[in-house]
């Protein structure tokens, strides 16, 4: 709520003035608020103090990340906050418990806490990620390269979180890239358009269409997704954001 975060801005401007007091505030937030917004904001700004009473917290904190006993939500900001003052040998052995072989195992922490109006912006002005050139997020006119994604918040949030990590496992029909070869030699790549029994349509990424007769292929490949892994554009905390935004987009 927007007195939460209020709240939240007040206790961070306190930890310039008064970091003995603000701890002891920061403190009680962690424990008794029952705005996410709160503990999250609290977990950062103990994490900014430096002193050992701050830094007792946050190692309790981090004690209880070890044991798989901090909320879903609170998980990132728990991991950051205990790397930045030096409890890493919580975070590893949080870390070392992490399903092996899931490739979303290592973004878990991404799942829950996240802030949806900062997903949005993500999603539009990300320099890196550029969201807006492949899809759009409602019915009004913009890109066709990738899918709308007006109502993918009816997927679940594992869906979510892998198609941002790994956008190669769950391709939408007719968006993934193909390459046809033809038996004359020649290739031709893009994305399926129409299929019929006899031919197929291939849509070039320039806006080209090409019908191909089927007796003229010789192979085609699986569809790819041009989609790169975000993974590697986006911090952990924007990817946990955007997760959050992409939950809100019902469709309505």
């Amino acid at each position: 709520s927007e007195l939460a975060e209020l709240r939240s801005k007040a206790a961070t401007m306190l930890v310039g003035r008064d970091p003995i007091r603000a701890t002891k505030v920061l403190e009680e937030r962690l424990s008794a608020a029952k705005s996410l917004v709160e503990k999250q904001g609290a977990l950062a700004s103990l994490a900014s103090i430096g002193s050992s009473q701050a830094d007792a917290i946050v190692e309790s904190w981090a004690e209880r990340l070890e044991r798989g006993d901090v909320p879903a939500a609170l998980q990132l900001d728990v991991i950051e906050a205990a790397s930045s003052r030096g409890f890493k040998e919580s975070v590893a052995v949080f870390d070392s418990k992490r399903s092996q072989g899931d490739p979303l195992a290592a973004f878990m922490e991404c799942l829950e806490g996240g802030d949806a109006n900062l997903g949005e912006r993500v999603t539009s002005t990300h320099l890196g990620a550029q969201c807006i050139r492949c899809h759009r997020f409602s019915s009004a006119p913009g890109s066709k390269i990738g899918p709308n994604l007006k109502d993918i918040g009816q997927k679940e949030g594992d869906y979510l979180l892998r198609a941002l990590v790994n956008p190669g496992a769950d391709i939408a029909e007719g968006f993934g890239v193909v390459t046809v070869s033809l038996k004359d030699g020649s290739s031709v790549s893009g994305t399926v358009g129409s299929e019929k029994a006899d031919t197929l349509e291939i849509l070039g990424l320039d806006g080209s269409a090409k019908v191909l007769e089927k007796s003229a292929i010789a192979s085609r490949t699986e569809a790819i997704s041009t989609m790169p892994p975000l993974a590697y554009v986006l911090s952990k905390r924007e990817l946990r954001d955007v997760v959050a935004y992409l939950k809100t987009l019902k469709g309505n």
